[in-house]
């Protein structure tokens, strides 16, 4: 009896783990790039997709589109400024106020950093969004923005992933 029932609980944690998992593809995590007016953003931690949504280090994405960032230990919230734009981040709230107004897209707490829907926040700012299927990356087009030098990951092209593949 205990080898089946230790049998089932394996079986039950293995199932449970590939449905909570839904981002991940084998067990592998999906990577992800971010790439802005054509540049690759660098980020700490790569940009993660929960729920078909994909989020990217607050920090990071501040730091390439020239945001201005603070934190109130308080609320427990993180505000990013841009372009006359205000967006209040909540650490384990499901919302976030942008311009003063309520807005389902909330960030996300992952190895300690802020991570935010980068569509959303993109759209608000006027920026085109359009997800690259066969690379998986998203491509913002950012009208006025200069990436800094500092902020591009120079570590690999398309071309690289592209030919990298031996057949």
């Amino acid at each position: 009896f205990k080898k089946i029932a230790a049998a089932i609980l394996g079986l039950v944690i293995i199932i449970s783990a590939s449905v909570f998992a839904a981002d991940t593809y084998e067990g592998y995590t999906i990577p992800v790039d971010i790439e802005i007016n054509g540049s690759f953003i660098k980020c700490t931690e790569k940009p993660i997709i929960i729920g078909g949504t994909t989020y990217i280090p607050l920090r990071a994405f501040s730091d390439a589109v020239g945001g201005e960032i603070s934190w109130n230990n308080g609320e427990k919230a993180a505000t990013l400024k841009k372009d006359g734009h205000t967006f209040t981040f909540y650490t384990g709230k499901d919302y976030c106020i942008t311009d003063g107004v309520r807005q389902s897209h909330p960030s996300v707490l992952y190895n300690n950093l802020t991570f935010i829907p980068v569509r959303a926040v993109s759209e608000v700012l006027g920026y085109g969004v359009q997800w690259d299927d066969f690379y998986l990356a998203v491509k913002i087009s950012a009208p006025g923005v200069e990436i800094p030098a500092g902020c591009i990951d120079y570590s690999y092209t398309y071309e690289d992933i592209l030919y990298s593949v031996k057949y």
